[in-house]
């Protein structure tokens, strides 16, 4: 596909039809209500569209708009932030939280239990786990310490794995 300068206004509602679903899929991983996660994605297309070359592909625009939605996440997190960078390590905290029960829970079960974390915690544990970030990059963009980056990150766990086993007794 290639961006013609004529057009553009139908050019952008084609790709907002055809990639908002997906962008908001990413946003919604992020951020704590559909309303968040829309402002998050418009902001996104914004973005998208004010930097998108002339000769980029379909696949292309997805990859681009994929960084682009993490990256207004993370803006959104930084603005909205109000809690300190520096939490005391709890090194009691398991780290192996995986279990039968995911293959169980459909994908909106999992999303909610996702929801269920802090913002900082969704946050890391997104970027870590979901988008293969490492401690390193996730502290640099999210203003953190790199020790704290690994503290939300196994509290995230615990934390889900304490709602999943909740779920699993739930579904029997």
């Amino acid at each position: 596909m290639r961006i013609r300068k004529t057009n553009k206004n139908k050019l952008y509602k084609q790709l907002f039809d055809e990639f908002s679903a997906y962008g908001l899929s990413i946003a919604l991983r992020f951020v704590g209500c559909k309303e968040d996660a829309w402002e998050v994605l418009n902001d996104s297309f914004l973005k998208l569209f004010s930097s998108m070359e002339e000769d980029m592909e379909k696949q292309q625009i997805k990859a681009f708009l994929r960084r682009i939605v993490i990256n207004t996440a993370i803006d959104y997190y930084r603005k909205s932030n109000r809690r300190p960078d520096h939490l005391d390590l709890d090194e009691n905290i398991q780290d192996g939280w995986t279990s039968d029960v995911e293959q169980k829970l459909s994908a909106e079960e999992i999303l909610k239990a996702l929801h269920q974390l802090s913002q900082v915690q969704r946050f890391v544990f997104t970027l870590h786990e979901i988008e293969g970030y490492n401690h390193d990059e996730i502290s640099e963009k999210l203003g953190i310490n790199v020790s704290t980056c690994r503290s939300h990150l196994r509290r995230a766990k615990n934390s889900l794995q304490q709602i999943l086993k909740f779920h699993e007794r739930q579904l029997g």
